[in-house]
């Protein structure tokens, strides 16, 4: 696939047209770059927003066609591989093209060197300069090669989670609106049980109400059976009578305890039916448990989730095309400028050509590694610009960050 694209580009582009428009480069790939971007912060709160609503297999395809999806049974989890591998990429793509401004620096610098070596007739100093643009000149192809790896493996995986999700629609239906209806019906179930323990201790309150009064009774008729001991009266008189006074006051405390406890109770059924009126009934689900399990919500998001996978597929075939030219423009330009004149500097060092032959192959030379230099700044200065932040960018920064370090 990657040679077809290889292949593809160089009948398309013409690699020995020096004069490019960089501010038209500079443009478009400060454009995809930006989308990018964009849709990779849109998958991470889309993945967030994921955890609120059932999570779905995306499985119903052969394994065999999926090899980059490392958990097909999860979408979430498959969401997440996505912005993992999609923040990881953007990284290395700056790293790489970092490292690849820092040799070709170094290329040119010692192109320019190896001339005057040639004068001076320096061999041992020459010879290093050569081996130094040829091991710069490697690492430069092997890191463009990477990024450009890098870009097609995760093309592969975008395309393989697309694939899986059209091959499961069905399946992802009937599996987001069962385990919804379970999870309604566990949320009703939940509600209805917290409703009967309410209701159970307005019961508990009304019957400690009726104990309270009925106690208090017996305690007025115990105290006025003992007032019919006439023939105590004369003794007693006035400590029966504070005695009767005090069980009637308690008495009717306790049926005033017991009126209030009905009418709270009262209220609270009336309120209880009142709402019961303004909301969905109980058979349906509840305003509160719809907000995050709602079939519609799930399948909202997994609408938009596969709307910014796909526009994050198209912006990173438009990333793999740009890094493919660049390639392609150092494996068919740069590349060959630098061998053939290290092959020259060898022919003037055995005096098969003259040193003045050598001037339009190191012209040749500079010129190709300055263009290469430049599409790798271009690209470094577009990241440096984009990296806001945003989640997205904090986590690219971080790898870029730590990658730079290993550096030092």
């Amino acid at each position: 696939m990657a040679t077809a694209n290889l292949t593809s580009l160089a009948s398309n582009v013409d690699l020995r047209k020096d004069e490019i428009d960089d501010d038209v480069i500079l443009a478009n790939i400060s454009k995809i770059h930006a989308t990018a971007l964009k849709y990779i912060s849109a998958i991470k709160e889309l993945a967030n927003s994921a955890l609120r609503v059932p999570d779905f297999k995306i499985d119903q395809i052969d394994k065999e066609d999926i090899p980059s999806i490392k958990q097909p049974g999860s979408f979430r989890t498959t969401l997440m591989q996505i912005y993992d591998e999609s923040t990881s990429i953007f990284a290395k793509a700056h790293v790489n093209m970092y490292k690849i401004e820092m040799k070709m620096e170094e290329v040119t610098d010692n192109v320019t060197d190896c001339k005057g070596y040639l004068k001076t007739e320096e061999k041992d100093l020459l010879r290093r300069r050569l081996d130094k643009i040829k091991q710069a000149a490697d690492d430069v192809a092997a890191l463009l090669k990477e990024v450009c790896d890098a870009f097609h493996s995760f093309g592969n995986l975008i395309q393989q989670v697309i694939e899986a999700l059209m091959k499961s629609e069905h399946v992802i239906t009937k599996t987001i609106t069962d385990k919804i209806e379970g999870m309604i019906e566990e949320a009703i179930k939940s509600e209805e049980e917290a409703k009967q323990k309410k209701e159970d201790e307005f019961q508990q309150e009304i019957e400690e109400a009726e104990r309270n009064v009925s106690e208090k009774k017996r305690y007025w008729e115990d105290t006025w059976k003992s007032k019919l001991g006439a023939w105590l009266a004369f003794l007693v008189h006035e400590f029966q009578e504070e005695s009767l006074e005090h069980a009637r006051q308690m008495l009717d405390e306790a049926k005033d305890e017991l009126k209030r406890t009905k009418e709270k109770v009262s209220a609270r059924n009336r309120d209880k039916i009142s709402n019961e009126i303004i909301q969905i009934s109980w058979k349906d689900v509840r305003v509160d448990v719809k907000k995050t399990l709602d079939r519609n919500e799930t399948l909202a998001i997994l609408e938009d989730d596969l709307k910014y996978i796909v526009q994050l597929h198209i912006a990173c075939l438009c990333m793999h095309r740009h890094f493919d030219t660049t390639r392609i423009y150092f494996d068919v330009v740069t590349c060959p400028r630098i061998t053939d004149f290290s092959a020259e500097i060898e022919s003037v060092e055995r005096n098969a050509i003259p040193i003045e032959e050598l001037e339009e192959s190191l012209q040749l030379t500079l010129k190709s590694s300055a263009k290469t230099h430049h599409s790798a700044k271009m690209y470094v200065q577009v990241s440096d610009n984009h990296l806001r932040e945003d989640e997205a960018s904090n986590d690219i920064k971080e790898m870029i960050t730590a990658a730079k370090g290993d550096l030092c």
